[in-house]
């Protein structure tokens, strides 16, 4: 079930974009279309207070100027010379306080080299941006070794298995298609891609997902030592 403190917003093609607290002191996280962020917050009777960033890509990034236009707040983000539009960078192991919640901040390189995620310990929640996704992760940087990415997705693989990942698109299917061909035999495999199809039959979002059915089930999360990971990436990256 969505969180009820987070609006799930559809953007671009495949995006999600998140408004955490729409009715109160909110934040738009990743935000591709600061129309739908900003009617969400309107409708909801809640102000903007500041923006979060986890990465530089365009489909995460594109409403931050409308948003500004309408509301001057700052911006948090990696300090990436990619991302001028952060007014706050942050770093890993940064604590940013915003209203009453308190996010721990960790970087988490590999889809880009400057990846940020933040972590809502006592909320269960993590705003990973495009580092895991159900049934696999986010393509990987090439100025960034498989080492590190195979590390920050075993950092986020040790979060309790209760805590709620919200991610940046809507890549299920076609990852739980992958993972079913590489582990046909694999009845946790099988199970999650069940689940994912039931979802999208039903019209629903694969966003937020429990971090402990890809603990299970994600065949990224499941690799032994950054060989086996990146050879599994390689593999996913010609899949069709």
């Amino acid at each position: 079930m969505p969180d009820p403190l987070v609006c799930v917003q559809p953007a671009r093609a495949d995006n999600y974009q998140f408004v955490l607290d729409p009715a109160g002191a909110a934040l738009a996280i990743d935000p591709a279309d600061a129309g739908a962020a900003r009617l969400a917050i309107e409708h909801a009777g809640g102000r903007l207070v500041a923006i979060l960033l986890t990465h530089h890509h365009p489909d995460h990034t594109a409403g931050v100027p409308g948003l500004l236009a309408w509301t001057p707040v700052p911006v948090y983000g990696p300090a990436d010379p990619l991302l001028p539009q952060v007014t706050h960078p942050l770093a890993d192991g940064a604590t940013l306080v915003v209203g009453a919640r308190t996010f721990a901040v960790w970087d988490l390189p590999g889809h880009t080299r400057h990846h940020l995620a933040y972590h809502l310990a006592a909320e269960h929640l993590l705003f990973a941006g495009d580092v895991l996704f159900p049934g696999a992760c986010g393509r990987r940087a090439p100025e960034v070794a498989a080492d590190d990415y195979f590390a920050s997705l075993r950092r986020v693989a040790a979060l309790p298995a209760d805590t709620r990942v919200f991610a940046g698109h809507e890549y299920a299917a076609e990852n739980l298609r992958f993972a079913v061909a590489v582990a046909p035999g694999d009845a946790s495999v099988a199970a999650r891609r069940a689940q994912v199809e039931a979802l999208r039959v039903a019209g629903r979002p694969t966003i937020p997902f429990r971090l402990g059915d890809e603990q299970a089930s994600n065949l990224f999360l499941r690799a032994p030592d950054a060989a086996a990971f990146a050879a599994l990436r390689r593999r996913k990256d010609v899949f069709v």
